[in-house]
């Protein structure tokens, strides 16, 4: 093995200046003799080809917080809720069904969210929701206020096909839920 010393006081400068904490020590050891080599050549071969690595993963990593670091967008987390409501529907699973909608959903003549799971739960068991399809082809998404209107949703089954409108809000743990919703 080779024998060289590698000081990465560069990256680190590059990145307090880029607000990235780095935590590693201030020198990184290998064993340099394996290869065989006489001394000098062999380690600082050997130390410049591992602080460009080293350089190259610190840009990698500042690029990629600077790239990705705020997260998937409103619209792609109500996208995320939707389509994990739709599996729900095409799984005939009530807990995946639930899951979409607020402990705050309301529906029509006052329906709690446990009035709604007995209803689904029902239609599930019945055979209503088989063979459920869903086309959100033409759903939109508009935020205001703190809450998403989120629709037209098409959905065909055995018992026939409706539309659905949806009122969504971003609950405490930062998932967007169903709190109203409009079928016709």
């Amino acid at each position: 093995m080779a024998s060289c010393t590698v000081s990465v006081d560069g990256l680190f400068s590059l990145a307090e200046q880029t607000n990235v904490r780095v935590s590693w020590p201030q020198e990184w050891e290998c064993d340099g003799s394996a290869a065989g080599g006489n001394g000098k050549e062999e380690v600082m071969g050997r130390s410049r080809m591992t602080r460009v690595l080293a350089a190259t993963l610190v840009v990698a990593l500042v690029c990629g917080c600077a790239t990705f670091g705020k997260g998937p967008s409103d619209e792609e987390l109500i996208m995320q809720t939707l389509n994990g409501y739709t599996a729900g529907l095409v799984d005939q699973d009530i807990d995946k069904l639930m899951a979409a909608y607020s402990d705050d959903f309301e529906g029509e003549g006052g329906a709690t969210k446990e009035d709604l799971r007995e209803f689904l739960g029902g239609a599930i068991d019945q055979g209503y929701l088989e063979d459920v399809e869903a086309d959100l082809e033409d759903c939109k998404i508009e935020i205001e206020g703190g809450k998403a209107k989120v629709g037209p949703v098409g959905y065909s089954a055995a018992m026939g096909s409706i539309t659905a409108e949806y009122t969504m809000k971003k609950d405490p743990d930062g998932v967007w839920r169903i709190v109203e919703s409009f079928m016709y």
